[in-house]
C-alpha cells in the first residue's frame, strides 16, 4: 500500500503539520494548565509543536505555490514559542510571528 498521490503536494503536508502542530498546542496547553512554572512535559509538546509549524512554512513558502506567510502556521508557531520557557528573546520571536499571521505580512524581525 503506498501513499496516496495527495501526500506528495506541498499544501497537503504544510496542513498535516499544522493540525499536527495544533495537538501539541493543546496538549501543551494541558499539561500546563494554571501551573507558574512550564514543565518540562508541556515544553516538550511546546517545541514540537515549534518544529512542525516551522516545517509547515518551509514546506508551504518552497514551490511558491502557497503562501508563504500562511496566517494559521505563524499563529500557532506564535502559540507554541510561546508556550517554551519564557525569555525575552522568545517573547519577540512569538510577537514577530503573531504580527505576521494579523498581517499577512512577513515581519522584519522574522527575516
Amino acid at each position: 500500500m503506498g501513499r496516496p498521490p495527495e501526500a506528495e503536494d506541498p499544501k497537503y503536508l504544510a496542513v498535516l503539520l499544522n493540525n499536527r502542530a495544533q495537538c501539541f498546542i493543546m496538549l501543551c496547553r494541558e499539561t500546563h494548565g494554571e501551573d507558574a512554572a512550564i514543565g518540562r512535559e508541556a515544553r516538550t509538546y511546546a517545541m514540537r509543536a515549534n518544529m512542525d509549524t516551522a516545517k509547515a512554512i518551509e514546506v508551504a513558502a518552497k514551490p511558491r505555490k502557497t503562501d508563504p506567510t500562511s496566517g494559521k502556521a505563524y499563529y500557532r508557531r506564535g502559540c507554541a514559542v510561546l508556550g517554551m520557557a519564557p525569555s525575552a528573546s522568545r517573547a519577540k520571536e512569538a510577537i514577530a510571528c503573531l504580527e505576521t499571521a494579523l498581517t499577512g505580512e512577513l515581519s522584519s524581525q522574522l527575516i
